[in-house]
């Protein structure tokens, strides 16, 4: 009987440790719950006033921004005002340079009326002593060149000089000492003495070059016109 009594004893003891574990355990749940809303709860509250801190400083920014925006309207505002004053004085005196523009204009136009009458008087008188000078002009220039031209006589030549002469009369082309020595038959250097000479008579013997290291001598129309007398 002893032992039929022990065994619910023993039973009801262990039922009572499973529960007590089953408390404990459903204590220890309830405590981390509790700690992870306090640390939410923290969370929240160290992220309010963070919020609370940036929306301060922000309406603190947009207090100064406005306070800004303020003075310089202000600012504007008298530019506006005094550009708007500027340009009422420069319309004024725009118009007050028009009115003496045109009081300038009809004086002028008026001295322009007494004077116009004589000037063309004096117009037609300049144009006929202008018509006149252009009529005896060509007169004059003819006269002069005809006294400016000098002709040389034949007998101040020699005879190889009037031949060379003749050459470059009747020559349409510069000619090099090579073509006056086959039409002259004579050397070169003889050719350059002629030259020579006949430039120390006054004689306007030209030369420019006609090919490499190749000069060619010629005489000018009026050249040949002194020389020749023709």
């Amino acid at each position: 009987m002893r032992l039929f009594r022990k065994k619910p004893a023993i039973n009801a003891i262990t039922e009572l440790n499973k529960s007590m574990s089953k408390v404990d355990r459903d204590i220890y749940l309830i405590q981390q719950w509790i700690a992870h809303l306090h640390g939410k709860h923290e969370f929240i509250k160290n992220s309010h006033f963070r919020h609370v801190d940036m929306t301060r400083r922000d309406v603190q920014e947009l207090n100064r921004w406005i306070n800004y925006l303020h003075r310089h309207n202000l600012e504007m505002h008298n530019f506006v005002k005094e550009t708007t004053k500027n340009i009422l004085d420069l319309r004024k005196n725009q118009e007050d340079l028009l009115k003496k523009l045109e009081k300038l204009e009809e004086g002028q136009l008026r001295t322009l009326q007494r004077t116009s009458q004589g000037q063309l008087r004096d117009m037609s008188l300049v144009d006929q002593t202008a018509k006149e000078i252009r009529m005896i002009t060509p007169e004059i220039n003819q006269i002069g060149n005809q006294s400016e031209t000098k002709f040389i006589g034949k007998h101040e030549f020699t005879g190889s000089e009037m031949e060379l002469i003749n050459i470059f009369y009747r020559a349409d082309r510069p000619l090099s000492y090579q073509d006056l020595s086959k039409l002259l038959g004579k050397k070169d250097k003889s050719i350059r003495n002629l030259i020579y000479e006949l430039r120390a008579k006054k004689v306007l013997v030209k030369s420019k070059p006609i090919g490499i290291r190749t000069k060619g001598f010629f005489l000018e129309k009026e050249e040949k016109i002194r020389v020749s007398g023709r």
